[in-house]
């Protein structure tokens, strides 16, 4: 009797860690994706499904923009943010590079937006 109660908590809990660990789409990723090009991501690979839910608010910093770095040819140009508080990363129309950083001004401010490269994204989710 005993055995059949831990072997059957065992069972519950490997499956309380296999189902708690679903990855459902951040509805924010709808300005790129379809709800089905999301279900499919969902239950054909969830860890790049992880990473686009990362990417919504983590892909990117904003920061002042150094003096210095108003004419440096980093810059890859302007991008018009309407609220640097909440800022949806796939709102940008923007792409990530594997291993390159990229560098805009934003339109109207003196604050710079820094896009991450996926290799540091990749470094940030497994921290």
């Amino acid at each position: 009797m005993v055995n059949k109660l831990i072997t059957l908590l065992i069972v519950f809990i490997t499956f309380g860690s296999i189902y708690g660990q679903e990855v459902n789409p951040d509805s924010r990723l709808e300005v790129k994706y379809s709800k089905a090009q999301l279900n499919e991501l969902k239950r054909t690979n969830p860890e790049e499904l992880k990473f686009l839910n990362f990417c919504i608010e983590n892909a990117f910093t904003v920061m002042p923009l150094p003096q210095e770095k108003k004419a440096v040819s980093e810059i890859r140009g302007k991008v018009s943010i309407s609220n640097l508080e909440e800022i949806n990363f796939f709102d940008l129309g923007l792409e990530l590079e594997e291993t390159n950083w990229q560098y805009y001004t934003i339109e109207g401010t003196q604050e710079m937006l820094v896009i991450f490269s996926k290799e540091e994204i990749e470094r940030k989710i497994n921290k």
